[in-house]
């Protein structure tokens, strides 16, 4: 790991319009570090006899320093961001609380997360200059940009706001904490041609995970995540219930309906616990109940 790992010679454009990129990161990026920098975390939360005092007085510290820097960016050239929040939500889970290092380098990864992931010099040239001045990581890591873009004005702090998600006519959420997972129903639909959508996100970097799933023809007046969390149900005003299966949300997909379960709107749905029934409530004045195993 160091500062401009694959030689790039040019900060004037995207990762995407980099030509050849994927044979440069061959060439500069051990298969090893590839692995390592995506799920070093992972194994290490796995340690069982570890000095877990030593290890929380320590570590924490180690996260906010030129290394640091220099393990986003290598993430970055590989497009794989993403995972290096996962790392970072990981550590924050084993640690029971989390140190004003973690959550420093979070604020940094999240806020950021887009310019760092379309273009890997954008850490030295906007990131880190627009960053919090009070923060630990522009304190100890500016310093090592020469001829930086000096910000007169800047904040002292991190928002209150993680971000913003531009989302129309959103008429129900649904969150999935596992996997920071935000299921997003609307009146409109993200892509207004295709009628009434459901779209899917990554909470932690406010990017869309799949094209609009758009199988409903009015108002999506209700989701649930079914227990196992292998499917997403949701109810419209058109009267009917679809099954998504997003265990892979990168292929997600309607498995069952749209099932016209009332003679007027859904208002209000509901799974049991052992994901066999699900249970909808219509402005037909009807609550009805639907077996799942019949469906899938």
């Amino acid at each position: 790991l160091k500062f401009n790992m694959c030689n790039l010679n040019t900060s004037y454009i995207k990762n995407s319009q980099i030509e050849d990129l994927h044979q440069i990161i061959s060439l500069y990026i051990s298969p090893e570090l590839q692995y390592s920098a995506q799920y070093w975390a992972y194994h290490l939360v796995k340690i069982s006899n570890f000095n877990e005092m030593n290890y929380n007085q320590t570590l924490p510290k180690l996260l906010v320093t030129f290394t640091t820097i220099y393990w986003i960016e290598c993430l970055s050239l590989l497009g794989k961001l993403r995972f290096g929040l996962r790392c970072i939500q990981q550590l924050q889970a084993w640690f029971k609380i989390t140190t004003i290092y973690v959550h420093d380098l979070c604020n940094f990864m999240t806020k950021f997360y887009t310019p760092i992931l379309e273009s890997t010099p954008h850490i030295y040239l906007s990131a880190l200059p627009f960053s919090p001045r009070h923060s630990i990581i522009f304190q100890k890591c500016s310093a090592m940009i020469q001829n930086r873009v000096k910000i007169v004005k800047n904040s002292l702090s991190w928002n209150v706001t993680n971000m913003t998600i531009a989302a129309d006519d959103t008429t129900c959420i649904v969150f999935q904490p596992q996997n920071d997972t935000l299921y997003l129903g609307s009146d409109e639909g993200s892509i207004k041609a295709n009628g009434h959508a459901i779209t899917i996100w990554d909470l932690s970097t406010g990017q869309q995970l799949c094209q609009p799933l758009s199988y409903h023809t009015s108002e999506i007046s209700s989701m649930i995540i079914a227990p196992k969390e292998q499917y997403l149900i949701s109810g419209s005003h058109d009267a009917t219930v679809i099954v998504v299966e997003v265990w892979n949300i990168q292929a997600a997909q309607c498995i069952f309906g749209p099932f016209v379960c009332h003679t007027s709107p859904i208002r209000a749905i509901s799974v049991s616990p052992d994901s066999r029934q699900i249970i909808t409530s219509g402005e037909d004045g009807t609550i009805r109940t639907w077996n799942t195993q019949a469906m899938l």
